[in-house]
């Protein structure tokens, strides 16, 4: 594989954490068993475009980041913030002799994946890695990666232009990185308007990432990258989500599986559909693309 140092962990544990482990504290709490999907351990929104379920959908989200990387067999991937890493058994099926190095801060996240790994018998094509997202450049060669993916999770990223940077520096003269990713649909709002401090999303993305399209696409332009692309696909993933979510949460299956006090609270959360729908209108969901010359 293709780290500089491969000893566990890539950072040190007696140091502070970092801001985005603070931020991202809450999804040490997450069980794979208790999310939505009962038969997946994805952690995104999904594309809703055709996706009829909460596993179809982040299936169909994760093919349409791979679609828009080019990812193409043989590559070489660093997938950053990769979740329980269901995304990168996708790619590895999908694109044979590619190689996945992946990265998370979230150590119940990394023993999961790790221990999937294992059980698959892909240790050889997948490693997975304890390293803060703004960290992957003194943990990976430079010009190491054909891509560098980010599954929604560069919002967290303190900041994503850091990332950016170190992003450019580890990829090959050619490679991308592409991203799926929330931005603000309206960056000047304030106050009661201002979906970072209102929505679903309060307190899990730092105030210098809180910037909309156009200066996302300066802020790749920044760190070097050209051929920037970015498509909003909004209409199709927060909407439909929060449709799908309300009908699970009432489902006996649901219900069973992650006991009456957690569907009880998913279900209060859920209530006022018009207060979150209001929310989700201030936030836009992008499929970005960007390549180093």
């Amino acid at each position: 594989m293709t780290t500089a140092d491969d000893a566990e962990p890539l950072v040190d544990d007696t140091t502070e954490p970092a801001p985005e482990e603070l931020a991202l504290g809450r999804y040490e709490l997450y069980d794979p068993g208790k999310l939505f999907a009962h038969d997946s351990t994805y952690i995104n929104f999904g594309y809703w475009a055709e996706a009829t379920t909460f596993t179809g959908a982040s299936e169909a989200l994760t093919d349409a980041l791979a679609r828009t990387a080019g990812l193409a067999p043989g590559d070489r991937v660093l997938d950053v913030g990769f979740g329980f890493g269901a995304q990168d058994f996708r790619w590895l099926a999908t694109y044979p002799h590619s190689t996945i190095d992946a990265v998370t801060i979230t150590a119940s996240h990394l023993a999961h994946a790790r221990s999937r790994a294992e059980r698959e018998g892909l240790t050889e094509r997948i490693t997975f890695h304890r390293c803060s997202a703004t960290a992957i450049e003194q943990a990976f060669i430079a010009g190491s990666f054909d891509r560098v993916l980010a599954l929604e999770a560069a919002f967290h990223f303190d900041t994503r232009a850091e990332f950016f940077r170190q992003a450019h520096t580890l990829l090959r003269p050619g490679g991308v990185l592409a991203v799926t990713d929330i931005v603000p649909r309206h960056p000047q709002a304030t106050g009661t308007d201002d979906p970072l401090r209102t929505s679903m999303f309060a307190g899990m993305a730092p105030e210098a990432n809180w910037y909309g399209v156009d200066t996302y696409r300066d802020r790749l332009a920044t760190a070097g990258f050209d051929d920037v692309e970015i498509r909003s696909i909004h209409g199709d993933v927060f909407a439909p989500y929060l449709r799908a979510a309300l009908r699970t949460v009432d489902e006996p299956e649901y219900v069973e599986r992650v006991g009456t006090e957690l569907a009880d609270l998913v279900r209060e959360n859920l209530s006022d559909q018009a207060a979150l729908h209001a929310q989700i209108d201030g936030l836009d969901y992008v499929l970005v693309r960007a390549v180093k010359s």
